[in-house]
């Protein structure tokens, strides 16, 4: 029998195979992409009764020195095995090793041209490696006993001569060092240098070697660290000791133990009069303090002690520049320490607004999502522009030489300290795998960061947010979707960050509505504080609390990579004589209430200065489709007789996702009304949708969206009449 009928067959099927699952309807609902819930993890989204997770607890001592630019340290780490198996083996994670030569980071580093810079006092070409990685000393037990170990890039693994059960614990001693790369070439942590008073700024992170995480839903988490993909880490406590030059003032994750013997009776006499007056901010150390402390001299050594409980990291940034200023905030009744570290190079801009906007954003994630949890806050001012830890951010933000800041370096200042202190909720609390899901930690707190702004003061010119302000980067057909791996994302601030705020703005503002969006997004944070979510349990969490069907939702903006543009086609407009008989019928949902505007935390706390209240956001006047409406409106002429008014609206859907469709109509007396149709209007499949709006009142325009709200890539054809397409409304008198 001859088998070219069949081969012919296949070839012709093949493309077909499993059409089904590779390019689903936008409206089905999902099945194989999600796991099934079970017993760890409920198909509600929640934890289940069998959800169990690692720990990891810390003793550290490390040794800076400053002009070596060297971190020695010891540690030991106790391993709780929680889970229900035996381990063979264990895995920790060498962050430094990404600094190595030989790493797999440098031979994905493309080469760039050569520039000779003074790096720390010593010229270097900017694409030379630096010489870093961890020195590992020594590796045992906790009685002594060496250890047997494999060193892969980034990653270490540990084999056991015993099996680790489930319930048991194991302790590892290890002894390492490693030299500490200048923050200006190799972010996330490092140094900075001041020629001028021969000083340093140290922010000190991923500097110990720390266990990666263990769970039911991928087994061992150890993919490489190649510098793009942050952490997944496991809670525990820490104890730390910082032993440094004497005049060194410390910030770190945690509580400081031991102020007697490193703060001075006058400093610690400040800290304590913070606890009589909350919301208020003072200097712990003054300007003038910290600038006699940039020319001392050391007189040996001091050790700072640090402990946390519960967190998932420890960081620390250390300096004879720092000036120090604190306040407390109050959080559901508990006093929360917000503070800020920043040399003299920071102000007049740091010491005015760094501690305030700390406060500002406690308070206001808490009421998003939930109560901040640990007893301080901390940002820094360093060479790292942006970076986060558990109860420590680093940030960045720097006037000029002269003392003048810009508009531009104000807000992205607040913005990036809003950012960073944000962090502290996702991911530190609601402990996504930063490694797998960017999204989860970056994008949840990037939408949260955009509520933060809108409550700091009138028209901040928020970065991401907003919707409209992505609509024309989504065009491009180069972008992966937001459930990609983040080290697969060529431009993941627009992807990770800038999408998915913008569509969680979507959803609260024009799919749930605020009140429905923010009780569901409560439950989830309050579902996952201090555990580890997937992917699904959000998207469920989130259906479940808010007794929506958002699935279309989620496989449209988060799993595709289409965009978002909708057009105004023909409009009929019917005019009948008046009878009782007929009724107005709009047929529409009216826009979600406007949430009345805050009173501004900078109006509550008199922050002002120059730029205040600039508007830098879209201004209506601006739009071609603006001036189009104010003209017609100009040269309408109603008609003589009154009449009862139908008209009947095409909608186009061009773009591939789908969202409410919001509909302004202008009436001939210059009045506005705004509507939105939900997006099931789309779930037959279509690309027009015709809608009826009856009316007493006669209508000069439609324009679809006219508030701005969607990300719509072409709003050339968002108005109805719009002469430059062809486009008219036609009229019929009956």
């Amino acid at each position: 029998m001859s088998l070219r009928p069949y081969i012919v067959f296949l070839l012709l099927t093949l493309p077909f195979l499993g059409s089904a699952q590779s390019n689903p309807h936008l409206f089905q609902p999902f099945t194989w992409e999600w796991p099934t819930g079970n017993s760890y993890r409920l198909g509600s989204g929640a934890p289940g009764p069998d959800y169990w997770q690692q720990r990891a607890d810390y003793k550290i001592k490390v040794r800076l020195e400053p002009r070596e630019r060297r971190l020695t340290g010891s540690e030991t780490i106790t391993y709780h095995n929680n889970s229900p198996v035996s381990l063979r083996f264990l895995w920790l994670q060498l962050d430094q090793n990404k600094r190595n030569p030989q790493s797999v980071y440098h031979q994905l580093s493309q080469a760039y041209e050569l520039e000779e810079t003074s790096i720390l006092g010593e010229t270097v070409a900017h694409n030379q490696p630096f010489q870093g990685g961890v020195q590992l000393r020594k590796v045992t037990d906790g009685n002594g006993n060496a250890l047997k170990y494999f060193v892969g890039g980034t990653n270490m693994r540990i084999d056991l001569e015993k099996e680790l059960g489930p319930g048991e614990k194991f302790e590892i001693k290890l002894d390492w060092s490693y030299r500490i790369n200048d923050a200006a070439v190799e972010g996330r942590s490092g140094c900075e240098y001041f020629p001028r008073d021969d000083n340093f700024i140290f922010e000190v992170a991923q500097f110990y070697p720390r266990m990666c995480v263990f769970n039911s839903e991928n087994g061992w988490q150890n993919r490489p660290f190649y510098g793009s993909a942050e952490f997944a880490l496991e809670f525990g406590n820490y104890e730390v000791d910082i032993i440094l030059p004497s005049n060194f003032l410390v910030a770190a994750t945690g509580m400081l133990e031991n102020e007697e013997e490193v703060l001075t009776k006058e400093q610690r006499k400040r800290l304590a009069a913070l606890e009589n007056e909350s919301g208020s901010v003072s200097f712990i150390v003054t300007p003038a303090e910290a600038s006699k402390n940039e020319t001392s001299h050391a007189k040996g050594e001091k050790t700072w002690k640090f402990t946390a409980e519960n967190v998932r990291d420890f960081a620390f940034a250390a300096s004879k520049k720092f000036v120090w200023d604190a306040g407390i905030v109050e959080i559901s009744g508990k006093m929360v320490r917000a503070q800020s570290l920043y040399p003299s190079e920071g102000m007049p801009l740091w010491d005015k607004y760094a501690t305030h906007v700390i406060m500002h954003t406690l308070k206001t994630y808490s009421k998003y999502s939930i109560d901040y949890p640990y007893p301080q806050a901390t940002a820094v001012h360093g060479p790292v522009w942006g970076m986060e830890y558990p109860m420590i951010s680093f940030c960045g933000g720097r006037p000029q030489g002269s003392g003048y800041y810009s508009r531009h370096t104000k807000y992205r200042m607040i913005g990036v300290i809003i950012h960073e202190v944000g962090h502290n909720f996702f991911p530190m609390v609601v402990n996504s795998d930063e490694r797998r899901w960017a999204w989860m930690d970056e994008g949840l707190n990037s939408f949260l960061e955009y509520l933060t702004e809108r409550e700091w003061e009138a028209n901040f010119p928020h970065r991401r947010g907003p919707a409209d302000n992505i609509s024309l980067q989504l065009v491009s057909r180069s972008e992966k979707a937001i459930m990609t791996n983040p080290e697969s994302i060529k431009d993941n601030g627009l992807i990770s960050y800038s999408k998915t705020a913008a569509g969680l703005n979507l959803l609260r503002e024009l799919i749930l509505g605020p009140e429905n969006f923010d009780f569901a997004f409560r439950e989830y944070a309050a579902r996952w504080a201090f555990k580890h979510p997937e992917p699904a349990d959000f998207f469920r969490s989130m259906e479940d609390a808010s007794g929506q069907d958002l699935d279309w939702f989620w496989r449209g903006w988060f799993y595709g990579t289409g965009n978002v543009d909708f057009a105004i086609g023909k409009v009929r407009h019917y005019s009948l004589k008046i009878s009782e008989e007929l009724t107005e019928a709009h047929n529409t949902y009216p826009l979600f209430v406007k949430e009345q505007d805050p009173l501004y935390y900078t109006d509550k706390k008199g922050l002002k200065d120059e730029y205040t209240g600039t508007k830098d956001t879209w201004d209506a006047s601006d739009s071609s489709n603006e001036k189009l409406i104010i003209k017609m409106l100009e040269n309408f002429k109603p008609l003589k007789e009154k009449a009862f008014h139908v008209y009947q609206i095409d909608v186009l859907r061009k773009g591939e996702v789908v969202t409410p469709i919001i509909m302004q109509l202008i009436y001939a007396d210059g009045s506005r009304e705004n509507y939105r149709l939900p997006a099931q209007i789309w779930m037959d499949g279509k690309t027009q949708h015709t809608h009826e709006y009856r009316t007493t009142q006669e209508v000069v325009a439609v324009h679809l969206d006219g508030l701005r709200l969607l990300p719509d890539a072409d709003r050339s054809d968002n108005l109805n009449p719009q002469p430059l397409l062809g486009l008219e409304i036609e009229h019929f008198d009956f």
